[in-house]
């Protein structure tokens, strides 16, 4: 994190003493600051990892409710009516196959008698 310059000032305290440069973000420590220093990043970087997480949870819980989207609500009842609509239409189609079959036995009975 942090390389050895020489005497420099201190960013925190401002005295003249040897610092380290914060290779992050490029600022002068002590070496008694540049220990707080690195406890400052630790607890920002727990936070945005914390931001993440919960932002992460978000995404996730998005994603689980999309089932619950109107829109999708509004897909599945188009699916279900369209269903509806082949299965009834397939119905009539087999029983006006079930007619003109009947028909065609019965005309065929009566040419060979």
């Amino acid at each position: 994190m942090a390389t050895s310059i020489g005497k420099t000032h201190c960013t925190i305290c401002n005295k003249e003493k040897v610092t380290y440069k914060c290779v992050g973000c490029s600022e002068e420590f002590c070496y008694k600051h540049l220990g707080d220093h690195q406890q400052e990043l630790s607890k920002q970087f727990d936070e945005i990892e914390l931001n993440r997480d919960i932002f992460r949870q978000s995404l996730t819980d998005n994603v689980q409710q999309l089932n619950d989207h109107r829109l999708f609500q509004e897909i599945n009842q188009w699916e279900q009516n369209s269903i509806e609509i082949i299965r009834q239409t397939a119905e009539e189609t087999r029983e006006l196959l079930i007619e003109s079959l009947n028909e065609y036995f019965h005309e065929m009975e009566k040419k060979i008698k």
